[in-house]
């Protein structure tokens, strides 16, 4: 701040512009520099030059999902707990970690791939080993195309400055949306080839002379990958209903600007009441826009920037343990299905395990036997 000199106040130090101390924090520029604005208590600057610009809003406006300021920070440095993004952003090494390990799984696949599709099996139980090895590998290889889309977006968005002033654009972006769609199809594909493929080991591991219709297996490969694509789609059609359920944000632009909030006191103060009572108490926020849009009697008269279900979190990959009422049962249903593939997996593996320990078992105690019917045997004469 600038030096008190009686009852002015001093714009910069060993300057003659002044102002009375009268004038100082009322919410006027008097200063040419507007050093008579800045570091008043009871304030969040927009700005962190105030020098620059000496916006502030009052303590209470940060962090309710409005954005007061002009460039948004009220909800940007206060508010940002996910430290994810920035912290990428930050280093170098996470970008080059990130980089790498996608480039390193997309040329690795896609080499594994190569060689396993050039492989003709001659069994059954080869050519189905070899369908689902190929999917696996397709699956793990896209996942390596979702870390260098992090990587990609990451430097793009850290070219542009504050991150967190670019969160929601960020987070709302159809980029955004893309990378959550391949992140939820390789990882849920990767696993449901994973936990088919245990499932089929164990057939012929369990039934020696079983063989396995490689028909049946394209049908129900083909089930799994239809219904994981689905899965993963949903929460982005652009319907509605839909959105209704996976919103996962929402913030209100040029709040302020409505004419419906600015040239009425009543309804400023109303809305605020209605913000406080409903908005920061409840999870489901199309409740919340939707109360606001009936008492204003004209549709859509809040913009707002939804954020959809893969913009949950700053990479992109949705936080299924966030508490939200919406979309509870499905949830619950992914949890639930995820956890079956992952004790499928496990079951299986250990069958086949103890299957293997069972026959090697067998072919000790066939060895052994024949081994002392020899040594019992007489010798022949010479």
């Amino acid at each position: 701040m600038g030096m008190f000199t009686q009852a002015h106040f001093s714009c910069v130090p060993e300057s003659y512009e002044t102002c009375p101390l009268s004038k100082l924090c009322d919410g006027k520029v008097d200063c040419s520099n507007g050093a008579d604005e800045a570091e008043c208590p009871a304030r969040f600057y927009c700005s962190l030059n105030t020098s620059e610009s000496t916006e502030w809003v009052t303590p209470n406006k940060t962090c309710d999902n409005i954005k007061h300021c002009s460039n948004g920070r009220d909800e940007c440095d206060p508010c940002n707990s996910d430290g994810s993004a920035n912290l990428l952003l930050s280093s170098y090494f996470l970008l080059s970690f990130t980089a790498f390990s996608g480039v390193s799984m997309i040329i690795l696949n896609l080499r594994g791939g190569i060689r396993c599709y050039n492989n003709t099996p001659s069994t059954s139980a080869g050519k189905v080993d070899r369908l689902f090895c190929l999917q696996v590998l397709f699956f793990d290889g896209s996942m390596g195309l979702y870390n260098c889309g992090v990587m990609v977006a990451a430097l793009i968005l850290r070219a542009n400055g504050n991150y967190c002033l670019q969160d929601e654009s960020w987070r709302s972006s159809i980029f955004c949306q893309l990378l959550g769609l391949t992140f939820s199809i390789a990882s849920h594909g990767s696993l449901s080839a994973i936990a088919l493929m245990s499932v089929f080991r164990c057939i012929n591991c369990v039934r020696v002379h079983h063989k396995t219709k490689l028909k049946t297996v394209f049908i129900t490969s083909a089930i799994l990958i239809a219904i994981n694509v689905i899965n993963a789609l949903i929460p982005i059609l652009p319907l509605v209903a839909i959105q209704n359920i996976y919103r996962t944000d929402v913030f209100f632009k040029n709040f302020l600007d409505n004419p419906f909030i600015s040239s009425s006191y009543v309804n400023m103060t109303w809305l605020n009441h209605l913000h406080e009572t409903y908005y920061s108490n409840k999870t489901d926020l199309y409740t919340t826009v939707r109360d606001l849009n009936i008492i204003t009697s004209k549709d859509n008269i809040f913009d707002v920037i939804d954020i959809g279900y893969y913009g949950n979190t700053r990479l992109c990959v949705h936080n299924v343990f966030k508490e939200q009422q919406s979309y509870l049962i499905y949830k619950l249903s992914y949890l639930i299905t995820v956890s079956l593939l992952l004790v499928i997996v496990t079951l299986t593996y250990l069958i086949i395990v103890r299957q293997q320990l069972e026959s090697r078992r067998k072919v000790g105690d066939i060895g052994g036997g024949m081994n002392r019917q020899n040594a019992a045997a007489p010798s022949p004469r010479p």
